[in-house]
């Protein structure tokens, strides 16, 4: 091992998993995870949230989480499968339709982003979420595009 890491993290491999910095609470990490997507510190949100659906993979909120680190980082195939894992499990969250419409947008996946997009705003028919909001201004891009191919 390099002599350029730091001797109390040497240490860490050696340790149980579950003792080691951060996995002992995965809720906290969690926590961490998301003000570090928050902040735009993309790679150390996905790093935090890989150990997260690790220790809880039953966790929708963390796998919902996850997909939009995906899908900020320009992983949009594994993000759809992160928040479709997610959303099975939670299928309550806006946050999570409106990512994945999102997604399905930029892939041309014009089918599955409408699905997507509907139930978000069915989630939240008053339009008072912010993910709600913005699931309708992507089904009215979605509007835009199909109108646009349907007279070319």
């Amino acid at each position: 091992m390099s002599n350029s890491v730091a001797p109390e993290f040497r240490r860490d491999r050696h340790r149980p998993r579950a003792h080691r910095p951060g996995f002992s609470d995965p809720a906290a990490l969690y926590r961490l995870a998301c003000v570090q997507l928050d902040g735009g510190n993309i790679e150390a949100a996905l790093a935090a949230l890989a150990l997260c659906v690790r220790a809880q993979p039953k966790d929708g909120a963390m796998w919902i989480a996850y997909g939009v680190a995906l899908s900020k980082s320009g992983r949009d195939r594994p993000a759809v499968k992160a928040l479709q894992h997610g959303l099975e499990r939670c299928p309550h969250r806006i946050d999570g339709f409106a990512a994945l419409g999102e997604i399905h947008l930029r892939l041309l996946q014009n089918a599955a982003a409408g699905q997507a997009l509907l139930r978000a705003i069915a989630l939240d028919p008053e339009a008072k979420h912010p993910a709600g909001v913005r699931a309708r201004a992507l089904a009215a891009q979605l509007r835009k595009r199909l109108l646009a191919e349907s007279r070319s």
